[in-house]
């Protein structure tokens, strides 16, 4: 296993399960029912974390990483992207050089 400090990973623990869900057609208002109880039963033993895949708000982008993987990653853009040429989609912006 890669230690959380050498990753941009999403929490402490780098071994996460994801459960995404959605309304189908077919599946109609029981499905999505079926989809909200499911949540609510696991909502107690989630960590709260994201992931930039499933986000589709990029403001939420901080959210997926811990406080110190965001400001690591700012001080990397610092240094390989000061202008911020890549800051589409899910951006972290320059912070403080390295």
């Amino acid at each position: 296993r890669v230690p959380a400090a050498t990753s941009a990973s999403i929490g402490e623990d780098s071994s996460a399960e994801s459960l995404s869900a959605e309304r189908s057609v077919a599946g109609g208002d029981a499905a999505a029912e079926g989809v909200r109880v499911l949540a609510g039963w696991l909502r107690p033993h989630a960590t709260g974390g994201s992931f930039l895949n499933f986000l589709t708000d990029p403001a939420r982008t901080r959210a997926a990483y811990t406080t110190a993987d965001h400001a690591r990653l700012a001080q990397v853009k610092a240094a390989w992207d000061p202008d911020n040429v890549l800051g589409l989609s899910h951006n972290i912006a320059p912070g403080a050089s390295l």
